[in-house]
C-alpha cells in the first residue's frame, strides 16, 4: 500500500483527515438529510414535494 494512502487512512480513523471545503459541505448536507428523514420518512417523496410546492405557490 502506498505510504500516503496508509497515512490518510490512519488520520481518517483518528478523525483528522484533511478534507476540502466542498467535502465538509457535502457531509453536513448529508447529515441534515438524514436528520430530516429520521424525523419524517416521507419528506422527500414525490407527493410531499408537490404538497410543499403547492403551498409555497399559494402564499
Amino acid at each position: 500500500m502506498n505510504e500516503d494512502v496508509a497515512e490518510f487512512i490512519r488520520l481518517a480513523r483518528e478523525g483528522h483527515a484533511p478534507i476540502s471545503r466542498e467535502e465538509r459541505k457535502a457531509i453536513a448536507n448529508h447529515i441534515k438529510y438524514l436528520r430530516i428523514r429520521a424525523r419524517d420518512p416521507e419528506y422527500y417523496t414525490r407527493r410531499r414535494r408537490m404538497e410543499r410546492r403547492n403551498r409555497k405557490g399559494l402564499e
